[in-house]
């Protein structure tokens, strides 16, 4: 995958991800007039998210995969110094379409855990 089809695939992707944390925040036991508490969760929620998929990527690497991901990730901090080791890491994912679907299926799990855990902890008594 060129360095073009990449970029218009994560972009993509993140397109995506606002109807995800819509349709996520939507069973969430949230008070609807709160919009501050909202964007709190919101954030916290793609906080989360972002520290997740990274080590999902990490957690389902192939033994060549892990090789070549430490490559990439140097390869990065000559080319692009500034960019950040998770950004690097997610880039990466992306060209491995069978190591993005199971960080797809890890999400799925993610998100629903993290339905069932805020709206426990937010249950009013």
């Amino acid at each position: 995958m060129n360095h073009d089809n990449l970029q218009e695939e994560i972009v993509k992707v993140l397109l995506g991800a606002d109807e995800v944390y819509k349709s996520v925040l939507s069973r969430l036991n949230l008070p609807a007039d709160d919009e501050i508490y909202q964007e709190l969760v919101l954030s916290m929620l793609k906080r989360q998210t972002r520290d997740h998929l990274v080590f999902s990527v990490w957690n389902n690497l192939t033994d060549e995969q892990a090789d070549h991901l430490k490559d990439f990730v140097n390869q990065y901090a000559v080319i692009e110094p500034e960019k950040k080791t998770d950004e690097v890491i997610l880039e990466f994912a992306f060209m491995y379409p069978t190591l993005m679907e199971k960080i797809h299926q890890n999400l799925s799990i993610f998100f629903q855990q993290f339905v069932r855990r805020f709206n426990e902890l937010t249950k009013k008594n």
